[in-house]
């Protein structure tokens, strides 16, 4: 919960699939995108990412779908349809 930051995931070259959530401290995220085989990323209630937090995903290789919910609820958070405007793989949790 606590954590701030994360290391650079770049000599992670057989991670597939990430997921975090209720980190509420962390707010970069570019050390993940840095994974060179990263296919799958999941995030779920993290309210205080922004926007363009997720801009580093935004032509990665081999990304397929990133799962997000920013806010628990029965509501998306308005940033998840700011976001998937730019990175259209993104869904919502329980959504195809």
């Amino acid at each position: 919960k606590h954590v701030s930051q994360l290391p650079s995931f770049a000599k992670l070259t057989k991670l597939k699939s990430v997921s975090i959530e209720n980190l509420s401290s962390l707010a970069d995220l570019s050390p993940i995108a840095e994974a060179p085989a990263l296919q799958k990323l999941a995030i779920w209630n993290m309210p205080h990412l922004e926007t363009d937090d997720f801009r580093c995903f935004v032509n990665h290789p081999k990304l397929k779908r990133i799962n997000l919910t920013l806010v628990t609820g029965p509501r998306q958070s308005p940033k998840e349809a700011q976001i998937k405007e730019f990175l259209p793989i993104v869904r919502s949790f329980g959504e195809d």
